[in-house]
């Protein structure tokens, strides 16, 4: 058997020893390893096919970017040798993702990431790319969508496994007035007795808008499709932003030539938010949740009635009767299943585990302080209770109980949450996928959300949630676990907006 050839470009000799020896770990003889200094790099690249470009720059003579690491690749790009590549940066940031996505088969990794939770992996992906090394039932389609209202434009960039590209982007030609529209609509569906008739119509314009009147995207992705075996083996990502985000782009309702019905009840559609850089992996896409046992923190946020601002009064919350119900059932599985399901601690924070002379909130905060401080990180965390969205304000929260409902804003949330480095948080809430709650938890690195984008029956949102987490500790794949619950709450329950409110949102690294 032939062995993948890689190419290892360093300037700090310490690291490139550390690498090599973290690849010979893994690999063994499946791998020829070369080194070569960047200024002969280009020169070599000519001579010889690599599999794997490994590049690791603090100096370059090619260029005095900021990033020389990032300059050298695109100056090998620009000779035309696209060979996958992993590139090792200090940082990233708007213009540095914008720079990335430009080219085709990178993926890069942050100085001090762990070598054996994201190296390995990457380096494990990159090598299964080439021709002949993955087998049909492997192949995969990833494709990203962005849409830029404010220019009038968008992209598509392809990528995947065990497939090769010859345009790995396609630029979009995008009509701002109809999606100004869509938008709109969109925002109305919730408000609507025959909502599934706007759901089908906003897909039905989705799909004319961004696969119709952009010929050359659909041409190349209906062959791609072809080549994957069909939508089961793809995955859409939308990247959002402000303007984007209200649009309803699951509701993409598909022709027959791609399928019958809406596209979200056959293959994986979740979003990520532009220019908020990935920094790491969600839960069950890296060695540690994958090989490791998992912590699940479950908050029980019961509460109802009148609720205040300050001194303005918000509104007043319904009792939740099932929240207790909900928490209930996922203690239970993950405890009688915490073997099978690698689970190792968890955690529920109930209003009557809190003393006296504190309030939940403060007791909650003091126990993601000590977790945080003795390493003890939660890698699920589970929401159940009240949330809250103002569009005219822009405000977000979630609620804690007390005498009176207790509002928390969601960045305070979001902030609190990160001293335990969650890679998954559950949302099991209303509007708790509107965009301040998506945007504040993206802002403090928490790689994958499931929201609500409407107000969901209490038992509904039970019957969605333990469907979920089912299919979650049974395949190990965020996006295939939300693709399967959505199912089947959708052969169950078709007439109820339950299979058509979640939102997957994920950070993912370029």
């Amino acid at each position: 058997m032939s062995k993948n050839r890689i190419l290892m470009v360093f300037d700090n000799g310490e690291q490139r020893e550390l690498i090599k020896e973290k690849i010979d770990e893994e690999f063994r003889d499946e791998v020829s390893v070369e080194e070569v200094r960047s200024e002969k790099a280009l020169d070599q690249l000519g001579k010889k096919r690599y599999d794997l470009l490994i590049i690791s720059l603090h100096k370059s003579p090619l260029s005095s970017e900021e990033q020389p690491g990032l300059a050298f690749l695109q100056s090998v790009r620009q000779q035309g040798k696209e060979f996958p590549a992993i590139l090792f940066l200090d940082y990233v940031n708007a213009d540095t993702m914008k720079e990335l996505r430009g080219i085709p088969e990178c993926k890069y990794i942050l100085e001090g990431e762990d070598l054996e939770s994201t190296f390995i992996r990457l380096c494990t992906e990159a090598l299964g790319k080439g021709e002949g090394k993955v087998s049909e039932q492997e192949k995969r389609l990833d494709v990203e969508i962005f849409l830029d209202l404010s220019k009038g434009q968008g992209l598509a960039v392809f990528s995947g496994v065990g497939i090769i590209f010859q345009w790995p982007n396609v630029a979009l030609k995008i009509d701002t007035e109809k999606l100004d529209k869509l938008k709109e609509k969109s925002e109305r569906v919730e408000k609507h007795d025959d909502w599934l008739l706007d759901l089908k119509e906003i897909g039905e314009e989705l799909y004319e808008h961004i696969f119709v009147h952009n010929p050359k995207f659909f041409e190349y992705f209906y062959e791609k499709k072809g080549e994957v075996g069909g939508l089961a083996n793809i995955r859409l990502r939308f990247g959002v932003d402000e303007k984007t985000h209200p649009i309803l782009l699951e509701a993409l309702y598909a022709r027959a030539e791609l399928s019958s019905d809406y596209w979200m009840l056959h293959a994986p559609i979740y979003r990520t938010v532009k220019d908020i850089p990935g920094m790491q992996y969600p839960l069950y896409q890296d060695r540690q949740t994958l090989e490791g046992k998992i912590n699940c923190l479950i908050i029980e946020g019961k509460t109802s009635g009148l609720w205040k601002e300050g001194d303005k009064l918000g509104g007043e919350l319904e009792e939740l009767k099932h929240v207790t119900t909900e928490c209930d059932k996922i203690q239970e599985c993950l405890t009688a299943n915490h073997t099978k399901f690698r689970i190792d601690q968890i955690k529920r924070i109930r209003n009557e585990d809190v003393p006296s002379e504190k309030s939940f909130k403060e007791y909650l905060w003091d126990e993601l302080e000590k977790d945080g401080k003795e390493n003890r990180f939660w890698h699920i965390v589970h929401y159940a209770g009240h949330s809250h969205y103002d569009r005219n304000t822009r405000k977000a929260f979630v609620f804690f109980p007390g005498r009176d409902p207790d509002p928390v804003d969601v960045d305070q949330f979001a902030k609190e949450l990160r001293k335990v480095s969650p890679r998954f948080i559950y949302l099991s809430s209303c509007r708790s996928s509107e965009q301040d709650f998506v945007y504040a938890l993206a802002a403090c690195n928490i790689p994958a959300v499931v929201g609500f984008r409407w107000p969901i029956d209490d038992p509904m949102a039970e019957k969605f949630t333990e469907k979920f987490y089912k299919h979650l500790f049974e395949r190990r794949l965020l996006e295939s676990a939300f693709l399967e619950a959505r199912r089947n709450m959708y052969k169950e329950h078709a007439s109820n907006k339950i299979w058509a409110a979640p939102m997957l949102i994920m950070q993912l690294q370029v």
